[in-house]
């Protein structure tokens, strides 16, 4: 079936209610998984329950409805239905899978089985043959898995006979990263607990991925000792994740050493970062590469290996820095260690470099740089979502490669990308024969839970981009998550939200107009960028922005609330719902900010009061909907964490509070900033107030000089002192917000006031 397929393709499919599941052996783990699986969706869809048994266990005789885990090869069923010719599977290559009934006298049989387990990443039988429980409930029995929930349907009965396809992978590597930083568990793995990365785990593996890499322990920059209590659950989840075929990479900074070893060590020969404040070993020292040495073991020894470790040596440095030759030497040390650790070792790299140092990665240096450097390699291109990296360094040089889509730096999770130029790009390379070197898609946001369809359609494309469109994609999205009798008012709002948010190309919201430095943001999530002196007309093109995307994200939220009935039960439809009319209150509250500073620069004392009051109201509603969904709330979080049952040092309330604006305790750059309901009531509210009121003085007194930024820290100028007062009282806060203050009805009432009472354009 071809990627774009619509759900439940397998045509002339008769129904059935499946009476057991046999699972076989060789990859038993995983053929139990897959068995248990399936047993637990079909119970659930059937309302009928479904056992799940071994090979070796007989089964009833009266059985007429069964489904066969394994191949031939490693199911006894399977392998009697082949000898006796009612049988014959074609096995797809690497970790595809495939899907085959068939008759013998009144039984019907359904067979799971996987690929031929060759490529890049081995395994691929046990894995194929999980993602073929997964399709068969996704295509045929319309079960939606998404990254922030399920749906999972009634029927009677479910496709089991005249079901005979198969499907390859087109790309090797299919992996999605995990960001590891302290924040809301909504968006952030650090403080996940074991069950939490099981969900996550199974999520990807629903989504036919087979990668991901990771900061173990014991690869971890920082001292040992100092790492927090949910780093002991790594071989908890390693073991969890291996034992369903998903293959994980390390990262690894060569040479990076503790601050501690810094202090106490200050003869050793340094390499050190303007720019972090970070202090990595210079390759000279001949303890750089035996610092990383013992990590690397200490890892293997405590966690196992698949064997790819990600490294891309002094990254972000400065030329004056870490010179080229410098890289090169400790790229070749690093090497050199890995492959003496692990003589399978497989180096992964990455472009971000070639990003913030353009002047250093010129295309001759980077040949060079390539040149010296085995075949054993995977280069990942960063962001290549938006910018187009390969074409510049002409594929890489003969590389190995994997397509990189970034599209969330910082924890932007505002609703933007470029869907449909997504699948172009994709479409361009796997149609050029230079791109016979890309072996896969990785995923690399930084943040999790965040841009559903976006990511969902990069899952998509990471398993056979060959035949999808972006009309194809929504309507196949919105049947999954919303079903076939609420496909056409759901495609009509989805429909208007892609038209609406996903517009730009690239990995920076392009309706960040307060940008100084592309890192650097007012507001990460609501885009709250009053702006300073010298943007009017900047400021006059985003209010024609706004003026047209307002009313499409407004007949979105009508065109889903119509659903609202046949959905009551689908936590889906409320997720969704809550978050276009978030992006829907934050457009209306940023068009109002707009029009305040202009209002402003033109001394309409009436208009900047009007739209004062308007940007504010748009705020209030936006609390009122963040109020109603605990998910969202960094006190539940905190709350969570401190209640977890204690096995090392535990962060501190200060600093999850501190990782909802920014990175570390001492930068004031709003990075990694993200929608959290008590960030919004006692941080980023309180520096609009105070813009407004600043504003406001300069108004009155005639002074229509617009507000001059400092580029280091974000800031207003003349507001820094005032911004820093909120940001520690932000610190010390206890996140205890009255109930009387927050909305007392449900997310969806939440909703529906805010489209009766904001006033839009």
């Amino acid at each position: 079936m071809p990627a774009s397929a619509p759900i439940g393709a397998g045509g002339g499919n008769t129904q059935a209610s499946p009476d057991v599941i046999v699972y076989g052996h060789g990859h038993e783990k995983v053929y139990r998984h897959a068995a248990e699986e399936l047993a637990k969706y079909l119970t659930q869809i059937t309302g009928r329950q479904v056992k799940a048994v071994s090979d070796k266990e007989p089964i009833s005789t009266g059985s007429r409805n069964i489904a066969l885990i394994g191949d031939s090869t490693h199911n006894k069923i399977t392998k009697r239905l082949t000898d006796r010719r009612l049988l014959k599977l074609t096995s797809p290559r690497s970790d595809g899978f495939g899907l085959k009934s068939v008759k013998d006298g009144k039984k019907t049989y359904l067979i799971f089985f996987g690929g031929d387990g060759k490529g890049m990443l081995p395994g691929g039988n046990g894995r194929g043959t999980l993602y073929a429980v997964y399709d068969y409930l996704e295509n045929e029995c319309n079960v939606g898995f998404f990254e922030d929930g399920e749906r999972v349907p009634k029927m009677a009965e479910v496709p089991f006979g005249g079901i005979n396809r198969t499907e390859s992978p087109y790309f090797e590597i299919r992996g999605r990263n995990t960001y590891f930083h302290a924040g809301l568990m909504k968006y952030r793995a650090n403080y996940w607990t074991l069950p939490e990365w099981k969900r996550n785990i199974d999520w990807r593996l629903k989504r036919k991925m087979n990668f991901m890499y990771a900061w173990p322990l014991a690869l971890y920059k920082q001292d040992l000792k100092k790492r927090d209590v949910f780093h002991s659950q790594w071989k908890e989840i390693f073991d969890y994740a291996r034992a369903r075929g998903l293959k994980i990479g390390y990262s690894l900074d060569y040479g990076q050493v503790p601050d501690d070893f810094v202090k106490e060590n200050k003869d050793h020969k340094f390499i050190q970062s303007e720019v972090y404040g970070l202090r990595g070993l210079h390759p000279d020292d001949p303890l750089a590469a035996l610092y990383t040495k013992q990590r690397l073991e200490s890892a293997i020894a405590d966690y196992g290996t698949d064997h790819f470790y990600l490294c891309a040596p002094y990254g972000e440095l400065k030329p004056d820095e870490a010179p080229l030759d410098v890289r090169i030497r400790a790229t070749a040390e690093f090497l050199r260690v890995i492959k003496t650790v692990d003589p399978e070792a497989i180096w992964m790299t990455d472009t971000w470099d070639c990003l913030s140092n353009e002047a250093l990665w010129t295309q001759e240096n980077l040949k060079a740089y390539l040149d010296s450097c085995p075949t054993e390699l995977l280069i990942t291109e960063n962001g290549a979502e938006s910018i187009d990296i390969h074409h510049k360094y002409d594929f890489f040089y003969g590389k190995n490669w994997l397509f990189g889509i970034l599209h969330s730096l910082g924890g932007d999770d505002e609703l933007h990308g470029d869907p449909a130029g997504l699948i172009q790009r994709i479409q361009e390379i796997i149609k050029d024969p230079k791109g016979l070197r890309c072996k896969g898609i990785l995923l690399t946001p930084e943040i999790a839970g965040a841009n559903i369809l976006y990511f969902d359609l990069a899952m998509r494309l990471a398993w056979n981009p060959s035949n999808i469109t972006l009309d194809s994609f929504l309507r196949e999205y919105t049947l999954r998550r919303y079903s076939k009798e609420s496909e056409a008012n759901m495609l009509e709002s989805v429909s208007k939200l892609v038209e609406a948010m996903y517009t730009g190309s690239g990995f920076f919201t392009e309706n960040d107009v307060a940008t100084v430095h592309q890192n650097q943001y007012y507001h990460q999530c609501l885009r709250l960028a009053p702006l300073f002196e010298g943007r009017e007309e900047e400021a006059g093109k985003r209010i024609e922005d706004h003026k047209r995307e307002i009313p499409l994200l407004k007949d979105s939220i009508r065109a889903a609330l119509r659903e609202r009935q046949r959905q009551q039960v689908n936590i889906l439809y409320e997720n969704y719902l809550v978050e276009i009319t978030d992006a829907y209150l934050a457009k209306v509250c940023n068009y109002h900010l707009l029009r305040l500073f202009l209002a402003f620069k033109q001394g309409n004392a009436e208009v900047f009061e009007s739209s004062a009051r308007n940007a504010l109201a748009a705020l209030d509603a936006i609390e009122a909907l963040l109020s109603t969904r605990p998910d969202y709330s960094m006190k539940t979080t905190i709350d969570k964490i401190l209640a977890a049952p204690a096995k090392g040092i535990k962060p501190t309330p200060e600093l999850m509070r501190n990782a909802c604006i920014s990175w570390n305790t001492s930068e004031r750059t709003d990075y990694l900033a993200a929608e959290v309901y008590e960030a919004l009531v006692f941080y980023h509210r309180p520096r609009v107030e105070l813009y407004i009121a600043e504003l406001r003085r300069k108004l009155k007194q005639g002074d229509r000089t617009g507000l001059k930024m400092d580029g280091h820290t974000t800031n207003y100028v003349e507001l820094d002192a005032g911004f820093e007062v909120i940001r520690q009282l932000w610190l010390k806060n206890s996140l205890v917000i009255d109930s009387r203050y927050k909305f007392a009805g449900t997310p969806m009432e939440a909703v529906e006031m805010a489209m009766t009472e904001i006033k839009e354009p």
